[in-house]
């Protein structure tokens, strides 16, 4: 975050080193979403200069990604109420030079110094997670088509899937089956654990 056109004395250097080695974009942003600060990860995700970013409206930034009339005004509210933070707002966008992303954003109102409200401002991009859950739910819903019960149970027994098919052969619910011992669930015959039997 220590860049010659951002220079704040606000943050030591130490704490700007720290924030720099951090893999997750930063940004800080002044009462009227000015950028103050922005981070070394921040820069090179978005492949922004500091001096095209430090200064502007963050709502300005880019072709505009950040003008997000609902982010403003979480953001605003952050300035104007109690409220101190925001988690996980979600970002669905096409970045310039990135391509699109699905980003969480979380943030903080710093405690004031002075007449100074700031706010941080962290930008994690989920895109890949948002993905592997989209496959994961779309196979999900091709086992739950299959008549056959199919049960997934982890190392210590405990049922962790349990489809359509399970539910209509067995009777139990998939709310009442998941996080259940097999075993006791189903009576089985033999009740030794997995982990046992694979020794």
């Amino acid at each position: 975050m220590n860049h010659p056109s951002s220079g704040d004395p606000d943050l030591s250097d130490h704490a700007e080193d720290i924030v720099n080695t951090l893999r997750e974009p930063l940004v800080v942003l002044d009462r009227q979403l000015r950028v103050k600060q922005a981070s070394a990860a921040f820069y090179r995700v978005f492949d922004v200069a500091p001096d095209k970013t430090v200064g502007r409206l963050f709502h300005e930034l880019g072709d505009g990604q950040w003008d997000i009339p609902g982010l403003r005004e979480k953001l605003g509210d952050l300035l104007r109420n109690d409220k101190a933070s925001f988690d996980d707002f979600s970002v669905d966008h096409h970045f310039p030079g990135v391509g699109q992303r699905t980003m969480l954003l979380n943030a903080r109102r710093l405690p004031p110094r002075g007449e100074a409200r700031l706010i941080l401002l962290a930008i994690d991009d989920i895109t890949a997670r948002r993905r592997v859950e989209r496959r994961l739910a779309e196979k999900a819903r091709l086992l739950d088509l299959s008549n056959d019960a199919i049960i997934v149970r982890d190392v210590y027994n405990r049922i962790t899937y349990w489809n359509r098919g399970a539910e209509q052969i067995f009777g139990y619910t998939h709310e009442e089956a998941i996080g259940q011992d097999q075993h006791q669930l189903l009576r089985t015959e033999f009740e030794k654990p997995f982990s046992e039997l694979i020794e």
